[in-house]
């Protein structure tokens, strides 16, 4: 009986959440689409900072293979970009002129490289979702209520950064479906991680601090790497307040459900 609540319990946290983000995502976008990329950068790095780092850093006692992971993480993720950058750079001649732009001043043609930001993305989403399987499903092992509140907790603090995800998505991709559709995908490996740890929940549970980290550093490559460099292009001074104030709004929306979420 208890693989039926974790099984109802991943599905609710893992794809539910991604519904509801959906819905409240379609006034967002319409109105503040513009500063999304503000947001996403927040909400990115206080997800990695304020949820899943300390998580990760809670549940061992050395934390020294916990930081080389991380960076083996991020250097992971700069060869998985540089592979897709590699790979679009073959087929720069068949690229529609959509994906091209001429420097004006180089005069030189500059490919535009779409889908690499929101693949690194949907890997860390997943990796992300498979640990809060494994921790929705040893708490329903514990008890059932604490199975329910770590379910409401994980859907609390998920539904802020999944409005960032679709929107970054959204922007790649310039459908909003399509946005939903990875994802939920993603949160499927909610399902994954709790109904595998209900039966392997020592194996899992041993190797969760480092599922943690590894998705901390994909979220923080995506907001390093990509995000912030867009965000330093020189604006408006009144535009470059409202950058800051959305950057804000996703450090403080994800810091506050993870403040309630433990």
């Amino acid at each position: 009986m208890i693989v039926i609540y974790i099984l109802i319990g991943t599905l609710v946290a893992g794809v539910g959440s991604v519904l509801v983000a959906g819905f409240l995502s379609i006034n967002f976008l319409s109105k503040y689409g513009d500063y999304f990329l503000s947001f996403a950068a927040g909400a990115l790095l206080s997800t990695a900072f304020l949820n899943l780092l300390p998580e990760a850093f809670h549940l061992v006692d050395h934390h020294s293979p916990l930081t080389l992971t991380l960076l083996l993480g991020l250097v992971f993720f700069f060869l998985l970009n540089k592979l897709h950058l590699y790979h679009h750079s073959h087929d720069e001649d068949e690229l529609p002129n959509l994906n091209k732009k001429n420097s004006l001043e180089t005069g030189e043609i500059q490919t535009i490289s779409f889908g690499g930001r929101y693949v690194i993305l949907i890997l860390g989403d997943s990796i992300h979702k498979f640990g809060d399987g494994v921790l929705i499903a040893a708490a329903f092992i514990a008890d059932i209520r604490v199975g329910i509140l770590a379910t409401l907790a994980v859907i609390t603090h998920e539904i802020p950064h999944h409005i960032a995800d679709i929107a970054l998505i959204k922007e790649e991709t310039s459908s909003f479906s399509t946005a939903i559709k990875y994802v939920s995908f993603a949160g499927l490996f909610s399902v994954i991680g709790g109904v595998l740890s209900f039966y392997l929940l020592d194996s899992f549970y041993e190797v969760l601090p480092y599922l943690l980290v590894l998705a901390s550093s994909s979220f923080l490559y995506v907001a390093l790497a990509d995000l912030i460099p867009q965000l330093k292009k020189r604006t408006r001074i009144d535009k470059a307040f409202k950058q800051v104030f959305w950057l804000f709004m996703g450090i403080i929306l994800i810091g506050v459900s993870s403040l309630f979420s433990h």
